[in-house]
């Protein structure tokens, strides 16, 4: 099982979606939770912003980050930005 899930990895990192569909379909063995696969699509394979946000939305209405967020102590880090010639030229 480990040897195929390393199978899949590898195939999607290199891009190789017939290969990684095909093994995953004939195995029913993911890599990760569907999620993620999903996050990975929209992120990685189509550069779909819009879907992203969606998605990490409809996540934060369902409490998919609760758990984290309650474990996590915020600390805010401030750093002064300065601005260069290619920032003025850009505005």
């Amino acid at each position: 099982m480990e040897a195929v899930r390393l199978c899949l990895k590898f195939f999607r990192d290199m891009n190789w979606t017939l290969p990684f569909e095909s093994l995953q379909t004939q195995t029913g063995i993911s890599i990760e939770d569907p999620l993620l696969t999903r996050l990975f699509r929209h992120i990685v394979q189509e550069s779909d912003w819009h879907a992203t946000e969606e998605l990490l939305l409809q996540g934060m209405k369902n409490g998919w980050f609760e758990e984290y967020a309650k474990d996590v102590d915020y600390k805010p880090v401030w750093s002064k930005i300065l601005a260069t010639d290619e920032c003025k030229r850009a505005s």
